[in-house]
């Protein structure tokens, strides 16, 4: 499993809990396209090496700014959610 993130302490961190057979950290920054290229050549570089297949993705990392997941209703947007 390769694991993509910018917080190298708790990737290195997992990485020791879990063992360098199973896991790789690779530190990316998700808003810079280069970064995420060089993370899956990463990837893919150490799939080579294991012999294994990739065997999904799960993409959850995010980018926006700091918010609530829902406003108290004053401050809600009356907008369709078309216009966002």
């Amino acid at each position: 499993m390769s694991i993509l993130d910018m917080n190298e302490e708790l990737g290195k961190s997992l990485v020791a809990e879990l063992g360098t057979e199973r896991l790789r950290f690779f530190r990316t920054d998700v808003s810079n396209t280069d970064s995420i290229a060089e993370a899956m050549k990463g990837s893919l570089a150490w799939v080579k090496h294991t012999g294994k297949e990739v065997g999904g993705v799960v993409a959850g990392a995010g980018v926006a700014n700091p918010s609530k997941v829902r406003s108290p209703p004053q401050q809600r947007s009356k907008r369709p959610l078309s216009r966002f």
